[in-house]
């Protein structure tokens, strides 16, 4: 495959690897891909906690990812949250604000 193959999302899921950010392959979430184009796929347990924008590691980035996401609900069912619900606790709120801080600070 080629390099831009390789680092698109959709290569792997059309053979059904199960990726963050969608369900049609299961909803274990063992694979992650930041951006198509950027990387190549990692393990999800690879990625930082808070990490919810790219590149990778916490800082303003995802800080403002974060804060265009707040108190959004139901992500389990209506929508992803973008990957701001860090706590998986279905919304956005204080326990995920408090995850990526501590991430944040702690120079991750």
């Amino acid at each position: 495959m080629t390099t831009a193959e390789m680092q698109t999302q959709s290569t792997f899921t059309d053979y059904g690897w199960d990726f963050v950010s969608e369900s049609a392959n299961g909803t274990d979430n063992n694979w992650r891909l930041c951006v198509d184009g950027i990387k190549y796929p990692e393990l999800a347990w690879q990625s930082i906690t808070a990490d919810v924008a790219c590149p990778a590691g916490v800082d303003f980035g995802d800080f403002a990812f974060f804060t265009s996401r707040w108190l959004e609900i139901d992500c389990d069912t209506s929508n992803d949250c973008g990957r701001a619900d860090i706590d998986s606790s279905t919304d956005v709120g204080l326990l995920d604000l408090q995850i990526l801080c501590d991430n944040w600070m702690a120079g991750k």
